[in-house]
């Protein structure tokens, strides 16, 4: 990048003006630009997400809040709650009288300003020019993908430095506050969001207008008018998470953080949970899973879902720990598509087991025959989801042909019928495996164990069935 070449050279005062290089124009964010305006707009807070609340897509109720709904009391503390709140709102009341929100409540406008709110007249004051429908600015269906860098230089000091941004208050704030002598430029190439969740890498300002003009159009996700009934015909969605895990003997435990799920549903992306999960996957081995979403969704179909990870740390058996470096499923999300789609019917029960493979997230450096081989790890999620509805469970024992005793981390793998690795697992100390949401099929397992024969057998998986294969391994 010019800008970013000719400006991280520059230290204090310059010796001359003819040394200073001004940003190229397809990098330079132009004040009071209709460019710079789009920007602006995609950093706004989007509040559309609480209009049950406020109905107001420029304003964001800061939970925790409580409300009534027909004299009864709702403790509104996460944005399941919300959800939850939401549905029961639908569900139960067929007047905006039957609810009240508990004051005095926080509010956030789209600037990133909280207020205090102490009655139902200031809320209707604070919302009259951004009620749902309304004239809220926001551009939703853009997202940027943090951190990105952005590069201002001041003519009158003749200084440039480039600054880091983590998120988009910090981006409005830098934006909206600028000197107007200042020259900024975006530390291209950048990643973004589309409005249909895939990441776009932008190399320049043409690009990036582009994008946002092609895109625009979408860009009112739940600014619909907030209507009673607006959500009649749900489901229930049940979100799982399991493990195909690491050799047993090397690992004391494995945690990954994650403090959002979404999911890409039908036209729109759905929050399913910003609750903070810290979860030690390696526990959920041979047939175990923990809830991570349970509530109720409107019909329509699912393409993918969203893990945002804030972090990720194994230990093993020697004690040795290990903090692991996030790739992007903190700021952007892990994908995990569903393929072919989801379809949500009214009245359902939707369950999802999401499948983190342990074996291939978290990578070893140096050799992992042994703990005191490795000497660190890359962590690079693996991940499926797989509809339990149309999928089975794989379970045996492995014992020793000649002595009948149960042999333990014995490794499993279970391959397609294009020979393609499909998931993989370890025994227990039972000589037990179980493998959960493998998909219809016909499938070849192989076991392998150090001093051991290898062996395999094919099995047909159908489809909310359990098909057993047990093996007796043969000494070498």
């Amino acid at each position: 990048m010019l800008l970013l070449v000719a400006l991280l050279g520059l230290t204090g005062c310059m010796e001359s003006y003819e040394d200073v290089q001004y940003p190229d124009e397809n990098e330079v964010i132009n004040l009071n630009s209709t460019f710079e305006r789009q920007l602006i707009n995609i950093t706004l807070l989007d509040g559309s997400i609480d209009n049950v609340l406020d109905n107001a897509s420029c304003l964001t109720v800061k939970l925790p809040v409580e409300a009534y709904l027909n004299d009864e009391l709702y403790q509104i503390n996460t944005y399941s709650d919300l959800q939850a709140f939401e549905t029961a709102y639908q569900e139960e009341i067929t007047s905006r009288d039957q609810f009240r929100l508990v004051y005095p409540i926080n509010v956030i406008n789209e600037k990133y300003l909280e207020t205090e709110i102490s009655n139902a007249i200031d809320l209707e004051l604070q919302a009259q020019n951004c009620v749902e429908g309304g004239t809220d600015s926001d551009i939703e269906c853009i997202d940027f993908v943090y951190p990105l860098e952005v590069v201002s230089y001041d003519p009158i000091y003749q200084s440039a430095k480039v600054e880091s941004i983590p998120n988009d208050n910090e981006l409005y704030y830098l934006l909206a506050n600028r000197k107007t002598e200042e020259v900024l430029g975006l530390g291209y190439p950048i990643t973004v969001l589309d409005h249909q969740g895939e990441q776009v890498a932008i190399s320049g300002n043409d690009e990036m207008q582009n994008l946002i003009n092609a895109a625009v159009s979408t860009c009112d996700e739940g600014d619909e008018p907030f209507e009673l009934g607006g959500i009649d015909r749900l489901a229930t969605l049940r979100l799982l998470i399991t493990d195909a895990p690491y050799p047993v003997e090397l690992i004391e435990s494995a945690y990954i953080t994650i403090n959002k799920i979404t999911a890409d549903h039908s036209d729109s992306t759905l929050l399913l949970s910003e609750e903070l999960f810290t979860i030690n996957i390696f526990e959920l081995r041979n047939g175990l899973s923990e809830n991570l979403v349970d509530l109720k969704v409107p019909v329509g179909n699912i393409q993918s879902f969203n893990l945002f990870i804030e972090a990720a740390e194994i230990t093993l058996t020697d004690g040795r720990n290990f903090d692991l470096n996030v790739p992007s499923g903190a700021s952007s999300g892990l994908k995990v598509k569903v393929s072919p789609s989801i379809e949500i019917v009214e009245n359902d029960l939707l369950e999802i087991l999401i499948d983190f493979d342990v074996s291939q997230s978290f990578v070893p450096l140096g050799s992992d025959n042994s703990p005191n081989g490795i000497r660190g790890f890359n962590f690079k999620p693996t991940v499926k989801a797989t509809n339990l509805a149309s999928s089975g469970t794989v379970r045996g024992f492995v014992v020793d042909s000649d002595t009948d005793e149960a042999l333990s981390n014995v490794q499993v793998s279970v391959f397609d019928d294009n020979d393609d690795l499909y998931t993989s697992t370890f025994t227990e100390s039972s000589g037990e495996y179980v493998i959960l949401g493998v998909e219809e099929g016909s499938y070849t397992i192989y076991i392998e164990k150090d001093g051991y024969l290898t062996d395999s057998q094919q099995v047909d998986v159908l489809s909310l069935e359990e098909v057993t294969a047990n093996f007796e391994m043969s000494p070498e």
